[in-house]
């Protein structure tokens, strides 16, 4: 019975301070927000209400990211304002291993980490879609070009009839591909059609794709290689404008299947997928971490005494500072295929849970 008050004493302790430290960051972030967009928000054309829907949907993809950081400072905190009191003297009179005050933590830690997940999922990924549609509109609305916008350059796209298509520069203001390259392969694999162009524009009175100066490679039944140069030619595409104009490639914007999808995609066309691998991890590694400061927070606020808000804040940024620094280091090992993208993933989690484990048996 003492132990179960004790337990909630300090979990409520530690969420009280999580819920302070949440709102504060991410107050911070949203005004930083403003100020760098201020040119876009403050613009007479820009409704209010839109500005204000596009802030509404960027906040849960601030709450995913700044999670772990609100958990070590608020950790540590906690237990350094419980250790200025002589609250954990007290306890410690109790005859209660500090080891035992972790527990109620660490479990709290647990659920914040899986809600952190599902949370990510299923709210996160769409409300940051939505956050990046409604910017794009915002810009818009401030007379921001639509070629701006939308145009992408050297980038591949997988059509709707596993055409795969690569294009050097898409000027999405005219409807324009730049050194187009469209590539059909057969059932095993092989290539059985592919056009080379210096450009390709879409009519849209006629629906078609009209393209200039084109290298044409075909292949008859015996599979002889038949090659053709023309200097104009229009197809039909199972593609329009928007299929080829700029889009979120950010994994945070998609759900678990779509990413799946996606990296799939990116694998059948022969793109480098490494880094998207590696950031699929990070699904589950960036919730994990949570887990992971709680447990090095809760000890290394026990040596706080003075200053203890100080303290936690200097602790807070070392901390993340050293993990987004090794997290940095993991992923170009794995965006370079130097290791594998799981490994490269939980390279900084690996070690800053082998810290944390070492840090509490010398505190025991």
């Amino acid at each position: 019975m003492f132990m179960r008050k004790i337990d909630q004493y300090i979990i409520r302790q530690f969420l009280f301070a999580l819920s302070g430290s949440i709102t504060f960051m991410v107050g911070v972030f949203l005004i930083t927000n403003v100020i760098d967009q201020l040119k876009y928000f403050s613009d007479p054309r820009v409704p209010g209400f839109t500005v204000f829907l596009y802030l509404i949907n960027y906040i849960p993809e601030v709450l995913t990211q700044i999670l772990p950081a609100a958990a070590l400072f608020s950790t540590s905190f906690m237990v350094g304002y419980l250790n200025q009191s002589n609250e954990i003297v007290a306890i410690y009179n109790g005859g209660i291993a500090f080891t035992r005050l972790l527990i109620p933590l660490l479990l709290v830690g647990v659920l914040i980490a899986l809600g952190s997940f599902f949370f990510s999922e299923f709210v996160a990924a769409d409300a940051s879609k939505r956050s990046f549609e409604l910017f794009k509109e915002i810009k818009l609305m401030a007379k921001s070009s639509v070629s701006a916008l939308y145009s992408r350059e050297k980038f591949y796209v997988m059509g709707k009839d596993e055409t795969v298509y690569y294009i050097e520069y898409f000027n999405a203001g005219e409807s324009l591909m730049n050194k187009p390259m469209l590539s059909r392969f057969d059932d095993a694999g092989v290539l059985s059609f592919q056009l080379a162009a210096e450009e390709g524009r879409y009519n849209p009175s006629t629906k078609l794709w009209d393209f200039k100066k084109i290298n044409l490679l075909t292949f008859d039944a015996e599979k002889n290689l038949i090659e053709k140069k023309l200097e104009s030619m229009s197809m039909s595409l199972s593609e329009d404008p928007k299929a080829f104009m700029q889009t979120p490639e950010n994994m945070s914007q998609m759900r678990f299947g779509d990413a799946l999808n996606f990296i799939e995609e990116k694998k059948k066309i022969g793109v480098n997928h490494r880094q998207y691998l590696v950031e699929f991890q990070r699904r589950f590694t960036f919730p994990f971490s949570i887990i992971i400061v709680i447990l090095i927070g809760g000890v290394a606020g026990i040596y706080f005494k003075k200053a203890v808000l100080v303290m936690a804040l200097l602790l807070s940024i070392a901390i993340s500072f050293a993990y987004y620094g090794m997290m940095a280091v993991g992923m170009a090992f794995g965006n370079s295929g130097k290791v594998h993208p799981v490994v490269a993933a939980w390279f900084a989690n690996a070690v800053f849970l082998l810290a944390g484990i070492v840090i509490v048996r010398l505190k025991r």
